[in-house]
């Protein structure tokens, strides 16, 4: 996809592993993991290094995660859907332990490609495992670390979902069930 720069960050002890889930997808991906493991110093690397890139969208990857099989496949048609909607900052990973249905109230929703639905998420959504970005968003973000998008929806279901298997001091009941209600060995590397 070359409208599209992939990076992968806070993974130095899973970057073998993510490198081959991204192989296997067919997908380059950059890494941007600094010694300290430091989340913010990370994200900003990657986020200037998108600037540069001459790409339309930066794709982040945030620790080890599964990555669903149709990623590649269906990655023109998300970049397409996110200029449709004019969305700066698209979710295609995070934790939720519930189906996101076309009538929650807390995601409302906006469109449908495929089987995948797009919804508005609300401030204080857990997790970003994977995101793709505008360079609206990145420019923003790296003025301020604390800028939220306010265009932003999710995609569900998820294109990532975390990998449990590395022990996280979080990796509490929520977060393992986020896993078993998502995470389909068949349709994921």
């Amino acid at each position: 996809m070359n409208q599209c720069i992939f990076y992968c960050i806070n993974s130095l002890e899973k970057e073998s592993v993510m490198k081959d889930r991204f192989k296997k997808l067919g997908i380059s991906v950059n890494f941007c993991n600094k010694q300290t493991n430091n989340s913010e110093d990370n994200k900003k690397d990657a986020m200037t290094a998108f600037l540069f890139s001459g790409k339309e969208y930066v794709g982040v990857v945030d620790g080890s995660i599964h990555l669903h099989r149709n990623l590649s496949k269906e990655l023109q048609s998300i970049v397409m859907t996110m200029k449709s909607l004019e969305l700066d900052f698209l979710l295609l990973g995070y934790y939720t332990s519930e189906e996101i249905e076309p009538w929650h109230p807390d995601f409302p929703f906006i469109t449908q490609m495929g089987n995948r639905r797009y919804h508005y998420y609300p401030f204080g959504m857990k997790g970003n495992l994977f995101y793709i970005a505008s360079k609206s968003y990145a420019e923003k973000y790296l003025k301020d670390k604390d800028y939220l998008p306010s265009k932003k929806a999710l995609v569900y279901p998820m294109y990532a979902i975390e990998e449990n298997s590395v022990p996280i001091k979080l990796n509490t009941l929520f977060f393992q069930e986020c896993e078993v209600d998502n995470y389909f060995p068949d349709q994921f590397y």
